[in-house]
């Protein structure tokens, strides 16, 4: 089915293109044809704004934008709001009433989620509530554990990821679908560690495995048995932003490798390793139409070269000399840009 937004989108864009034909043309369809035409797409805007409240003008969009805006911050400070009104009461409650107030609230929270979204079709106030009964799930598990002296261990993120993913996909909400993707991750990073001998969560000094990790994703997000379309635009985001953070802190740090080599050595690998990877998601995120892909690798590479400028030339070249060279750097990535641009068009 066509995501009714984009189909609004299209048909105010087809509206304003014909607008301007005309303008330069003149009449180029039978105006008989025409009020049908504009009859047609006037029912179909009417119809997709009664049944998903879509945004029929630019008024609307921003609207919206500011409601996204309002919903995520209203969502932070709800979730403060619970974590302060625990550690203000916590100690004056019994045990059993703590761990009933836990074992409630992820339900709770859950069902305030399904009611918003049977009464709001936009979902800001199902989005608001999905994202405190996540908090409220990361709580619970956190705090019984420490009532009941549960050792710390991976599986927990296997239980958060699976809910925030189950979430995502019934109610379509992208931001939970960045987190359960980084939850599972380090579930499935700290299992690999754990097998391996050591203590699970010494797979943070060890970024390859998140530079695995996010290519994994990045693969993954193309099976639509496992990722819907609409879903895998964060999923690929996440995959990314793992890769590129995990490349960038190898780069920095040449001892955080796996690879029997040299410090520097490593860091000279990673620094070409990061650099291919940059252009092949530049190049990717081109040829299939994926914008998030495109945007993130290129503000990656930008900040590669300026972080890897400063390590290079900071300490012993003029600073005229270093400026001069980061303006030689970003005329060369407009250059490359341009080329790309031309080359798709």
């Amino acid at each position: 089915m066509t995501d009714p937004q984009r189909r609004v989108d299209r048909i105010r864009a087809f509206r304003e293109e014909l607008a301007e034909t005309e303008r330069e043309l003149g009449p180029v369809i039978d105006p008989a044809r025409r009020a049908e035409l504009e009859q047609y797409h006037s029912g179909t805007i009417d119809r997709l704004h009664r049944a998903f409240e879509v945004d029929a003008s630019d008024t609307e969009r921003q609207l919206s934008l500011g409601m996204r805006v309002v919903s995520l911050l209203g969502a932070f400070a709800l979730c403060a709001a619970v974590f302060l009104f625990f550690y203000r009461y916590w100690g004056r409650m019994t045990v059993p009433l703590q761990t009933g107030l836990l074992v409630i609230g992820p339900p709770l929270g859950l069902g305030l989620t399904e009611f918003a979204a049977r009464r709001e079709r936009t979902l800001y106030f199902a989005w608001l509530a999905g994202l405190v009964t996540c908090a409220s799930l990361v709580l619970a598990s956190e705090a019984l554990g420490r009532i009941y002296g549960l050792p710390a261990s991976p599986w927990r993120y296997l239980g958060w990821g699976g809910f925030g993913w189950l979430l995502a996909l019934g109610y379509r909400f992208r931001l939970v679908m960045a987190a359960a993707v980084v939850s599972f991750t380090i579930f499935v990073l700290g299992i690999i560690t754990q097998l391996s001998g050591a203590y699970w969560v010494g797979f943070l000094t060890r970024p390859e495995g998140y530079a695995i990790a996010g290519l994994c994703w990045v693969a993954l997000a193309q099976e639509p048995r496992l990722v819907p379309a609409d879903l895998a635009s964060p999923v690929r985001l996440a995959g990314a932003i793992m890769t590129f953070l995990a490349l960038l802190a190898l780069g920095l740090d040449g001892s955080l490798t796996l690879l029997p080599v040299a410090r520097k050595g490593a860091e000279f690998i990673y620094d070409v390793v990061a650099l291919g990877v940059g252009a092949a998601g530049i190049w990717l995120g081109i040829r299939r139409g994926w914008a998030e892909l495109r945007l993130a690798t290129t503000a990656f590479v930008v900040v590669l070269l300026i972080v890897k400028a400063f390590d290079w030339w900071w300490e012993w070249l003029p600073r005229e000399f270093f400026f001069l060279i980061l303006g030689l750097l970003a005329l060369g990535i407009l250059v490359v840009l341009r080329r790309a641009r031309r080359r798709l068009a």
